[in-house]
């Protein structure tokens, strides 16, 4: 299981903890997926850097 996937089920379980509206829960899920993807492109840089 990859971290992403960690994170995804821990934002689902503070989701069904909190109660929290369903457009809130939306713009949570679009700001992380964008964070993740940042994440992700930066350290798929630095793995091109480094060869």
């Amino acid at each position: 299981m990859s971290q992403y996937q960690i994170i995804f089920l821990f934002l689902l379980y503070l989701h069904k903890l909190f109660r929290i509206p369903h457009f809130l829960s939306l713009h949570v899920t679009l700001y992380l997926s964008i964070f993740t993807l940042c994440v992700f492109l930066n350290n798929f840089k630095n793995i091109t850097n480094t060869k």
